[in-house]
């Protein structure tokens, strides 16, 4: 999936607003979409820590009808390229960070259940994953440590490396914050101090400044006694304890320990909340337990320890938050959404439309993981999963409804077949890494046209498709993306498949999405080969001159000025080894009449009625005047 690090930073670009009255809550017409070049359609993607220069500002002028990029970028685009698409990215599959809190203040303000947009362990679910804005279940949002302007020590208190943190002096408190209630302090203990004393109070008022807004906090346990020792705390959480914004906009539940005389005020490696998911010390490993709610006498959402005492075995839950199942990879605290949920659909409706709202110079939404399977295991949740992938598509066309003239590019990433219901439903698709010219072998070429085949007869007029490339070599050496062989291949590779008007080629896009885009461009795609004259077809095949238990297979296409022709990795059924790219690969094939290579750097060769291509080698061949 498309994430450098999948914060809300990354921004998807595209074109102008299309015009309502013909595509309102409707993905959009590829006509909609200003083109640069009669004979290609071409995208990029630009995240943050791209530089703008000369070449980047002449492909925004001259090549590129989509663009993926920052918010630096999109600023940039609108003033040099205007018409070019710009689009934001966002995410309906999963919810973490930012998107989770704004879940949680959304269903408070309409007095929905937090839970309505998760599911819910049927059954203990192991989990392993991990993803840049993953984060262990005990770890607290927000931590701050001082007096009236305290310092933020969230990171301190972690216990990862040589962290540590030092309890307050006296006047002030070391204040930690978590997305839900919680029951549970976990300290390790470096050294205890001495001649130290204070309390735990918490929030029970917005104006956290105000010293009457914190109320004591009656212990039920207390196994570090006064932080002497290493142990938890626990408490039963206050009835009307609500969730209130500290020095950040972020509104949590806030618990503080205040000093009242300090001495040797004690030092901990760690402030930690309840590992409810058992990890064991192994960051993104765990299982999810389960929540009984026929134990829930009060209906709170929270297992008292009366109530806890009468669970049923196995379900080891002490909040119903506890249970909610995560993204399958992903790693914990980032949650699969319930997209079947009413209130859900609700909320990612008017999260959308406020989001447009707040970003004036894009003009629709880049759905990161939209491949149309559930984010979990079969049989794992309470709530069905059994109709995902139309329900996933039904959601962006209500989310298209609601933010039109925006529209959206699912990425369809992964989906396969699933993937399949989502598009039905909203015919635009984004395929991250689809084209692997210097490692798919025959088989994978072939399978790749029949998907696009395939998905073309989804609807009609047929859907959107922006296909993203790879540099990755089946000898398993060092994708390079300047490499001028891996350029062209992607190019000959799209050339092959595309629809000149509805598909859409990203040179390695996915692939340092970061860097300049030297990295991301091929000069060969500005050169006009023509329209397609027909479907691509085999040329020949044999068997590799370097191992002839592996067979070869060679693929062309008519353009109107060009023959396209590529030969993807040779192949020996059930044989997955590292395959060589290199000379010892080379066939060489004759030719109907002369022809004029053409370079990756745009520039005409010397005609030639034969071409030899090594494994996964593709070209794109100019006809000679006349022909």
């Amino acid at each position: 999936m498309i994430m450098p690090s999948l914060s809300l930073a990354f921004l998807l670009l595209a074109q102008s607003p299309p015009n309502p009255s013909t595509h309102a809550g409707s993905a959009i017409s590829a006509s909609d979409i200003p083109r640069h070049y009669a004979h290609i359609r071409l995208a990029a993607l630009g995240y943050s820590g791209l530089r703008v220069g000369s070449l980047e500002d002449r492909l925004l002028r001259e090549s590129f009808d989509v663009i993926v990029g920052n918010s630096e970028l999109l600023k940039h685009t609108s003033r040099i390229a205007p018409n070019t698409p710009r689009l934001i990215y966002t995410n309906c599959s999963n919810i973490y960070e930012d998107l989770l809190l704004n879940w949680l203040n959304w269903a408070d303000s309409q007095g929905v259940s937090r839970e309505a947009a998760f599911y819910h362990a049927a059954a203990p679910t192991p989990f392993a994953g991990d993803s840049p804005s993953s984060r262990p279940v005990n770890w607290f949002w927000r931590a701050y440590r001082g007096g009236l302007h305290p310092r933020e020590v969230t990171s301190e208190i972690t216990g990862n490396g040589q962290s540590k943190i030092q309890f307050p002096s006296t006047g002030e408190s070391l204040y930690l914050g978590y997305p839900e209630r919680f029951a549970e302090v976990q300290i390790r203990i470096i050294d205890g101090g001495a001649d130290y004393s204070g309390m735990w109070e918490w929030l029970a008022a917005e104006d956290w400044t105000n010293p009457s807004s914190w109320q004591p906090l009656a212990l039920t346990s207390d196994v570090t006694s006064v932080l002497r020792n290493t142990g938890a705390l626990r408490f039963e959480p206050p009835k009307n304890w609500n969730p209130s914004a500290i020095e950040s906009k972020d509104r949590l539940y806030y618990v503080r320990f205040r000093c009242l005389t300090s001495g040797n005020p004690p030092v901990a490696q760690s402030v930690l909340g309840r590992d409810y998911v058992a990890s064991d010390g192994k960051r993104n490993r765990g299982t999810v337990p389960v929540f009984d709610p026929q134990a829930d006498v009060n209906h709170d959402g929270y297992l008292d320890d009366a109530e806890y005492a009468r669970r049923a075995k196995g379900k080891d839950a002490r909040f119903a938050y506890e249970s909610r199942l995560f993204t399958d990879y992903y790693g914990p605290m980032r949650f699969a959404t319930n997209i079947g949920s009413p209130d859900c659909r609700r909320w990612l409706i008017d999260y959308h439309r406020r989001q447009r709202e707040a970003n004036r110079d894009a003009s629709g939404f880049f759905m990161d993981n939209s491949l149309g399977k559930p984010p979990l295991r079969p049989k794992s949740s309470i709530e069905s999963i059994s109709n995902y992938g139309a329900d996933y598509g039904e959601l962006l066309v209500a989310i298209g409804n609601a933010v039109s003239p925006w529209w959206i590019i699912p990425n369809t990433a992964g989906g396969n077949k699933a993937a399949d219901d989502v598009i039905k439903k909203y015919p635009v698709y984004f395929e991250e890494f689809m084209l692997r010219p210097l490692s798919h072998n025959f088989g994978m070429f072939e399978d790749t046209a029949a998907t696009l085949e395939r998905r073309s007869k989804l609807t009609s007029p047929p859907p959107l498709a922006f296909l993203d490339s790879h540099p990755q070599r089946a000898d398993r050496g060092k994708a390079d993306p300047l490499d001028p062989r891996a350029q062209l291949s992607a190019l000959a590779y799209f050339y092959l498949l595309a629809d000149p008007d509805r598909t859409f080629l990203l040179f390695f896009g996915g692939f340092e999405p970061a860097t300049a885009w030297q990295r991301h461009w091929c000069e060969a795609a500005a050169f006009d080969v023509g329209r397609p004259k027909g479907h691509w077809s085999q040329f020949a095949k044999g068997n590799d001159p370097s191992d002839s238990r592996r067979e070869y297979r060679v693929y062309v296409r008519d353009y109107e000025r060009a023959l396209v022709i590529y030969k993807p990795v040779s192949y020996q059924k059930g044989v997955y080894t590292p395959v060589p790219i290199g000379d010892e690969t080379a066939t060489v094939h004759k030719l109907r009449s002369a022809h004029i290579p053409l370079g990756a750097d745009g520039k005409l060769g010397d005609a030639t009625s034969e071409i030899k291509l090594r494994n996964g080698e593709g070209a794109i061949l100019i006809k000679a005047r006349g022909d």
